[in-house]
């Protein structure tokens, strides 16, 4: 059993970002957010850290050199967008599951991320969306 307790996701979430934003500029790539203020939530800061974590690094690592990745952050979800990424309707199906490595990927990795982060967002019981959208590809937890 975790804590549950109140505290700051804007802040969290801003907290990520500036910390992702140096690794985006070393990779050429437009780093960007867009974090509804005074939002909080009762949960385990620890494992929402983690879940910050692991999409904004796939998100940078899964995309091509001069893209950009987008946070959006609001009281009813959280997205993360890359764009110049679109992933194949089989593929989708699978991204959540432990392991999972598309073919042909040369980005290293043991296929743990979006697992954890599935996992996680069911603890909150959230939905993990994926989608290719004319922006590129999204990652989306939801109620």
């Amino acid at each position: 059993p975790v804590a549950m307790i109140e505290f700051p996701i804007s802040d969290l979430a801003e907290e990520m970002v500036r910390s992702f934003q140096t690794l985006a500029r070393t990779q050429e790539k437009t780093f960007t957010s867009r974090i509804e203020p005074m939002l909080s939530y009762k949960g385990d800061e620890k494992s929402l850290r983690q879940l910050l974590s692991i999409l904004l690094d796939n998100a940078l690592k899964y995309s091509p050199e001069g893209a950009s990745v987008k946070i959006l952050v609001a009281a009813d979800a959280l997205t993360v967008v890359n764009s110049g990424v679109s992933v194949d309707d089989e593929t989708i199906g699978h991204l959540s599951e432990r392991f999972f490595r598309p073919a042909g990927q040369k980005v290293s990795g043991s296929g743990l991320g979006l697992s954890i982060v599935k996992r996680i967002a069911g603890h909150y019981s959230c939905r993990l969306e994926f989608a290719n959208t004319p922006d590129g590809f999204s990652v989306r937890i939801a109620k």
